[in-house]
């Protein structure tokens, strides 16, 4: 399996393989909660909070609540994808913002999984919900050096 994270941030990437589980937990937790805090989101996710509770607390979310963050996530990127292509300026800022939410979603879906791979997925997924993703990298690595 090819690790997105390797291509965009190899020594970061190398960082986060040696680092304990429970280190590459907290730094993907990092990566999302940085996120959740520049990417704006509607207040309808409120469940995104609650979600993000658990996995904090070092809990499995509700299935049912996984499956609506996935959801949430695919319907995110199919109107960014309907947008992306808009002549439109407005349009397109909003796609914009649906493409970093959906990333945004993803992150924390891929935080949900303790694996390695799921782990640095979810680290690269919120580096592309930000236009400076190097301010996640940075998060992350205070956080494997801590």
């Amino acid at each position: 399996m090819t690790i997105r994270l390797e291509a965009v941030a190899p020594a970061l990437f190398e960082k986060l393989k040696v680092a304990s589980a429970v280190q590459q937990k907290e730094a993907a937790m990092a990566a999302c909660k940085l996120v959740f805090r520049k990417v704006p989101m509607p207040t309808t996710f409120t469940f995104v909070q609650d979600f993000m509770r658990h996995l904090s607390g070092n809990e499995k979310p509700p299935p049912r609540q996984t499956a609506e963050l996935n959801r949430l996530a695919e319907k995110l990127d199919e109107d960014y994808l309907r947008l992306r292509e808009s002549p439109d300026e407005e349009e397109n800022k909003k796609a914009l913002l649906l493409f970093s939410q959906a990333r945004a979603m993803c992150a924390l879906v891929f935080a949900e999984n303790d694996s390695f791979a799921s782990l640095a997925e979810s680290v690269y997924e919120a580096s592309m919900a930000l236009d400076d993703g190097g301010t996640v990298f940075d998060v992350v690595s205070r956080v494997l050096d801590g």
